[in-house]
């Protein structure tokens, strides 16, 4: 699906991700009525059947994980744009990025279809230290997906937060930068079948990492600039009831990503100090670890689990962006892209930069 599904854009949550492979359900005829997608009665213990697949929507919470992974990709990715345009680095500089983000499911049959919605910004400071920046960004926003499939569908808003660390070494041509984050998700979250609507909410803590190595090579029509990276992501969301004292829990996630691209920009000035700069990135992004995840269901003694695809093994990207500069201001406007093999998200992010 995904993409991560996304390269710095994302997610759906209320999403059900599988192999077409069903889950596992062990509990006896006398089971209590669940809260949704019922196994039918006559079912013996231990049977892997469709039915029970049906019955494990509830891997909709691995979907909580992915989209909590998306908005820390969002936030990350505001502060790698505002590194590529930082203009000196020899100033102080302060910067507020707003970004919106669209992300839908496709392929996955069954009727199954999500979409998800987020707006939110990212603000920060760095200071230089030689040829060294140092500097910190706050990221916060709102979210809102659905998911429907054949049986049953769920809404979900989702409040975001996030603090990220960031460093930025430059020696010539070569350029070395990276960061690390801590992010956390507040899901609400309400579901219906065809009898029934509960509701529910959890929380989700993200914490991340990554580090780029990029080259600059200089001709007269164009900067080329290939870079080479490795993000790292540890996603860990809280367990939480639902009706009747259902208990629904997922495991934790870590995974590894590996960013390889190339950037081209060219600066044209303009009259009295004003510049303008297109950008385009092309990203490719492998991924390996957890790329499933599995929930789990329990209820005074009975149990059932699946497992699910929280992300495709790869994603590609596409970033362009216009930069402006006059003196110490800087813009930036910009449209993203991203896509796998289930997941398409589209971005737009603008950026404001001030350097003294």
């Amino acid at each position: 699906m995904f993409t991560c599904a996304i390269c710095q854009a994302g997610g759906t949550i209320g999403y059900r991700l599988t192999d077409g492979k069903a889950g596992k359900a062990n509990y006896p005829v006398n089971a209590p009525a669940l809260p949704w997608n019922p196994v039918p009665p006559n079912l013996p213990q231990n049977q892997d059947t469709d039915e029970q697949e049906d019955f494990l929507s509830a891997s909709w919470n691995g979907a909580h994980q992915l989209f909590a992974l998306q908005n820390a990709d969002s936030a990350e990715g505001e502060v790698k744009k505002h590194l590529d345009n930082r203009q000196n680095s020899e100033d102080t500089a302060v910067w507020i990025a707003p970004f919106f983000r669209h992300s839908s499911t496709h392929g996955l049959g069954d009727g199954i279809h999500s979409r998800a919605n987020s707006t939110g910004s990212a603000f920060g400071i760095d200071f230089p230290f030689g040829d060294l920046v140092l500097g910190t960004s706050f990221s916060g926003g709102h979210s809102k997906s659905t998911y429907r499939d054949k049986n049953s569908s769920s809404d979900e808003k989702s409040d975001f937060f996030g603090l990220t660390l960031y460093a930025d070494w430059q020696a010539d041509e070569l350029r070395l930068y990276g960061g690390a984050g801590y992010f956390r998700d507040e899901h609400d979250l309400k579901i219906r079948n065809i009898l029934e609507r509960h509701s529910a909410s959890c929380d989700t803590n993200t914490y991340s990492a990554f580090a780029l190595a990029e080259y600059t090579l200089e001709t007269q029509a164009v900067a080329i600039r290939p870079y080479v990276g490795v993000r790292y992501a540890l996603v860990d969301s809280d367990s939480y009831r639902i009706a009747r004292g259902f208990t629904c829990d997922t495991d934790k996630q870590n995974v590894v990503r590996f960013p390889v691209g190339i950037k081209f920009d060219k600066k044209f000035d303009c009259r009295s100090g004003f510049s303008v700069r297109p950008v385009l990135d092309l990203c490719l992004e492998p991924a390996c670890g957890d790329t499933k995840v599995e929930t789990r269901l329990r209820a005074n003694g009975y149990s059932a689990s699946e497992k699910s695809r929280v992300l495709d093994a790869l994603t590609y990207s596409a970033f362009l962006g216009m930069n402006a500069n006059w003196g110490s201001i800087e813009f930036l406007f910009g449209y993203g892209f991203q896509g796998s093999s289930h997941e398409k998200t589209h971005g737009v992010s603008c950026g404001f930069n001030w350097e003294f």
